[in-house]
């Protein structure tokens, strides 16, 4: 199993800026026209990191929490924005994503291993969110983000994955598609280390 970082360079945020005409600016999020396309761009931090955490005895580490503009309480893997933060200006991505884990979940990620970086919505947006495997986890705290979130943490065994955002989804909850995305790589991280599957 592999813990180091194959970094993708990022594109997006600046140039859609630089060749975009701003619609409409609020405190998060502006509004631009790119050739006659209008679409969403992030103005705060310098882009978005996720995780797929895996603890040591086979489970995947989510999180819940209210999305207003959904308006419902939305089941997701743990993510955040990078340097959108005061005193967290100029941070790296490796560094948004240990402390994205450890505010939202309370575990420590000895071991990070980039996965990729892909368009979240790309018919909507120009953000990108870029994704880290974390591994070899260590409890430090309860969790539950910030000050301003209110993030409940899901501990799930991953034979139990499947049947738990069922019922999750039958008592009305959303799941965020970045869920299902992720189980590609947890059944390919015990693929090669001979562990556990689903």
């Amino acid at each position: 199993m592999g813990c180091g970082f194959a970094v993708a360079p990022l594109v997006g945020y600046a140039h859609a800026m630089a060749h975009s005409e701003t619609l409409c600016r609020g405190q998060y999020l502006a509004l631009v026209t790119t050739g006659g396309y209008e679409h969403a761009v992030r103005i705060k931090g310098t882009g978005v990191v996720c995780l797929v955490p895996i603890t040591d005895t086979g489970e995947l580490v989510l999180v819940e929490q209210f999305r207003a503009p959904v308006g419902n309480s939305v089941i997701e893997i743990p993510a955040g924005l990078v340097g959108d933060e005061a005193g967290f200006s100029g941070e790296s991505f490796e560094d948004a994503a240990r402390r994205d884990l450890l505010e939202e979940t309370g575990y420590e990620a000895g071991c990070l291993d980039y996965l990729g970086e892909w368009p979240t919505t790309a018919g909507m947006t120009s953000e990108k969110v870029r994704v880290y495997r974390a591994s070899a986890l260590r409890r430090q705290g309860p969790g539950g983000g910030s000050a301003d979130e209110d993030i409940r943490v899901h501990v799930v065994p991953l034979g139990e994955l499947r049947p738990w955002l069922a019922e999750k989804e039958r008592q009305g909850y959303y799941i965020d598609p970045k869920v299902f995305a992720c189980m590609f790589f947890v059944k390919e991280f015990f693929a090669a280390d001979r562990g556990p599957s689903q």
